[in-house]
């Protein structure tokens, strides 16, 4: 297939021009030629940028020389073939130093086709030599480039381990100029326990050509010129230059980096031992919406305090519709205010109460990044149930306290009636007769009215006897709690006609007078409780020391009662025998339990911790 070529002829002969661009279409070129003879048609001929030029040695209006120089000003690379008649040695050598790329007589005209294709060749060589160049050009002007303003060290070592080249960033890394460790050992960079085994490395890799590391970069301790040392990451390249080994090393400072690295890892250990220990629950967690309303959230990440609370293993990554079915019936309160803190960032305070879970939770919940929410908890069941007991006895002790002033009114009112109309109207007698005795002449016999008086002064004496036991047992004081009781349980069953068994130990151990008028007054409680509405046929009392504690045990066969609706009707104030019984215990440290049921008699259990010192007093 013929070569495409474009001819630039500059000949004043017309046939010659003709032979020459049939010698070419010999030697398979197409040409497209254009004939010149002038300057001005040779510059206009130039600007289509021939392939080649063929030019007569002597022409009459135009010379070589002349353009072999104006292709020279233009800067144009255009292989140039000078044909002559007679050309001599010397003239041919000028012409080639003038740029000319080959000269041919042309009586030799059959040598033109293998000239012009040589030439051509040695251009195609020359362009791509010069490309080559300026490639090469490019790629050092582009190294230099990124080597100057490099951040990083970069140092070229020869196979002797001498630093040839160092870019200016090295004087921020190790303190040194470029020019300072320029054909210095690599060593200069290294602490002394680091260079064999850098040279070792080295020759081991010019030896075999096994790296010594496959990693990209590698952490190193580098030598600052002021003696200290530091972590420096190297990343390392092997090439051939001038065929010669050359090691490439991109070094960059990390001691900031490990620094931040160390700190971070410390930071994360500290989190995790807090995480791990934390005595309150933590959940971290993904809020999921559903038509921008939240739905349900999935568990990333949980501490063991959440499983200890909760019960709840194994939930990461789980939803807790999935985790704690019925939580969106029972808690939709809870998925409201996790998806504000998820949506909004606002974090909250709340208390709770989880039905599936049956607990109270005090939950302090916040957004570490949208869409997201942590919540700390703690369990609070206890402290509710304290709280609530405290609400109890406080209306327990309001409605006693309205109790007691009854009964302290109704008391009042009872003694007086007792007073007036029993031990009133005695002395009254008593009186009425001293004052018949006090009118009666002296010989009138008073010994009938002197017997009475002392009747009336009799029941006088036995009516404030009862008022006085009724009041407070003298043998409380004198005998003892189990004398007293013993006394009190026979003189009010035995009027009533029931059956006492009484039991008590020869010796108590020794108690505080609180413990002992508690004791005594719970048992006068229970006892008129029983009187009045038991209807039992038989009581049995047990008293007993022992373990540190008291222990009253009353026990009827009577018809019994339901006891947690007494224990509501007293809470409204129906009744104050079982909260004061209660609240006397309680005053005293100790506490009640009562077992009953309708028809089934009642049982009341009541126990006293003694102190180290009443429990020592009485071992003795």
């Amino acid at each position: 297939m013929p070569i495409p070529i474009r001819v630039l002829i500059v000949e004043d002969s017309p046939d010659d021009a003709e032979l020459m661009l049939d010698n070419l279409a010999d030697h398979g070129f197409a040409s497209q030629a254009e004939r010149v003879e002038t300057e001005a048609d040779y510059l206009a001929g130039l600007n289509a940028i021939p392939d080649v030029i063929l030019a007569d040695f002597r022409l009459p209006q135009f010379s070589v020389p002349r353009a072999l120089e104006l292709l020279d000003e233009r800067r144009l690379d255009i292989p140039f073939i000078v044909l002559s008649g007679v050309i001599g040695d010397e003239e041919a050598a000028g012409l080639i130093k003038l740029g000319a790329s080959d000269f041919l007589l042309k009586d030799r005209m059959a040598r033109l086709g293998p000239v012009v294709t040589q030439a051509l060749k040695l251009k195609v060589a020359r362009d791509e030599r010069c490309r080559l160049e300026a490639a090469l050009a490019e790629s050092e002007e582009k190294f230099r480039l990124i080597c100057e303003t490099a951040t990083d060290a970069v140092v070229l070592l020869d196979g002797d381990n001498r630093i040839r080249y160092a870019n200016p960033a090295i004087r921020n890394v190790f303190g040194y100029a470029p020019d300072e460790v320029e054909g210095k050992p690599i060593a200069i960079l290294q602490p002394a326990p680091l260079r064999e085994h850098h040279q070792q490395a080295v020759k081991r890799f010019l030896e075999t050509g096994v790296k010594t590391q496959n990693r990209g970069s590698i952490e190193r301790i580098g030598l600052h010129r002021d003696g200290h040392e530091f972590t420096v990451e190297l990343s390392c390249s092997h090439m051939i230059m001038r065929g010669k080994p050359v090691f490439v090393g991109v070094i960059r400072d990390i001691t900031e980096r490990k620094q931040a690295e160390n700190a971070l890892r410390a930071s994360e250990m500290r989190y995790r031992s807090l995480f791990d220990n934390m005595l309150e629950g933590f959940a971290y967690c993904r809020m999921l919406f559903e038509n921008g309303r939240p739905r349900d959230w999935v568990y990333v990440e949980v501490n063991p305090a959440f499983e200890q609370l909760t019960g709840l293993k194994n939930v990461a990554g789980k939803k807790v519709t999935e985790v704690i079915p019925g939580i969106r019936e029972s808690n939709p309160e809870l998925i409201e205010r996790y998806g504000r803190v998820a949506s909004t960032g606002k974090p909250e305070v709340f208390e709770t109460y989880v039905a599936p879970l049956e607990e109270w939770f005090s939950i302090s919940a916040f957004c570490p990044e949208p869409g997201y929410f942590v919540a700390v908890f703690e369990m609070i069941t206890d402290r509710k149930a304290a709280e609530q007991k405290v609400r109890d006895n406080a209306d327990d002790l309001r409605t006693l306290s309205r109790k007691l002033l009854s009964v302290q009114e109704n008391e009042r009112r009872l003694l007086a009636c007792e007073l007036h109309d029993q031990f009133g109207q005695t002395l009254t007698a008593l009186k009425i007769n001293l004052q018949v005795m006090e009118r009666q002449p002296a010989a009138v016999p008073i010994a009938s009215t002197i017997a009475e008086c002392v009747q009336i002064a009799g029941r006088a004496l036995e009516q404030v006897r009862t008022l006085v036991l009724d009041l407070r047992p003298p043998q409380l004081d004198e005998l003892g709690l189990a004398v007293a009781l013993r006394a009190h349980a026979e003189r009010q069953l035995t009027s009533a006609g029931v059956v006492l068994d009484f039991s008590a130990p020869d010796a108590l151990a020794w108690m505080s007078r609180e413990i002992e008028i508690a004791c005594f007054r719970i048992a006068q409680e229970a006892l008129t409780n029983i009187v009045r509405h038991a209807g039992a046929r038989n009581v049995r009392i047990k008293l007993a020391s022992g373990g540190g504690a008291l222990c009253l045990a009353v026990s009827d066969d009577g018809r019994g009662f339901d006891y947690s609706a007494t224990r509501v009707r007293a809470a409204r104030g129906g009744s104050i025998g079982l909260l004061s019984m209660e609240e006397r215990a309680a005053l005293a440290g100790g506490r009640i339990e009562i077992s009953t049921a309708p028809n089934a008699g009642t049982m009341l259990h009541a126990v006293f911790p003694l102190s180290a010192a009443q429990s020592q007093a009485s071992t003795a």
